[in-house]
């Protein structure tokens, strides 16, 4: 649903938004923290609850069911169609923008403590680079990739989610996912020589 022709077209409209601009950058906002605590809170709070349902030292249920059902139901059913109805103005992947959507950070947070980042095969083609595709085509507004493959070579992010649309986007197919493959590639090279 995330998807298609429709929610590719948003990228350039959400980004004129007064909400949508706010979230443009791979800077994380103190709102954001706030909100992704609480979700997480929420969450670990409905899946300790279960848990002691499921041993019986505890009976609450929420009409007939196990509080987890509810929370995730709120989480994954209302929140996301919210957000996704809120694109417009709340920019593409909202629900991972506005730290609302618990699998989509806790996919940040893996992502970040991995070895998954982006890297270039060259920087100064980034440099001589004069559409900057690949922040256009990223669904999740990081607009400032490029300055960070200009100093570094490459960018890792807690907002990045992975989906790839800046490596397609690239017309020098200069960007490239490097990974625990490349990591371990690397130092089996450095053992070798």
């Amino acid at each position: 649903m995330y998807q298609g022709t429709f929610y590719d077209s948003l990228k350039k409209f959400n980004r004129t938004t007064k909400i949508g601009r706010k979230t443009l950058t791979s800077k994380i906002k103190g709102w954001f923290k706030f909100i992704v605590l609480f979700v997480n809170i929420i969450v670990l709070a409905a899946a300790i609850i279960s848990f002691l349902d499921y041993k019986g030292d505890l009976n609450w249920y929420v009409y007939g069911n196990d509080p987890s059902v509810l929370a995730y139901a709120l989480m994954f059913n209302l929140v996301w169609y919210l957000g996704f109805v809120m694109s417009p103005f709340m920019g593409t992947y909202a629900c991972v923008n506005q730290g609302w959507c618990y699998w989509g950070t806790f996919n940040q947070a893996i992502g970040r403590l991995g070895f998954f980042r982006l890297r270039v095969r060259d920087t100064n083609a980034c440099l001589n680079c004069k559409t900057v595709d690949c922040a256009n085509a990223c669904p999740v507004g990081i607009t400032d990739m490029r300055s960070s493959f200009i100093s570094k070579g490459e960018f890792k992010s807690f907002k990045c989610i992975g989906v790839g649309d800046c490596v397609e986007a690239c017309p020098y197919d200069n960007i490239f996912f490097y990974d625990v493959r490349h990591a371990i590639k690397d130092k089996f090279r450095k053992k070798s020589s």
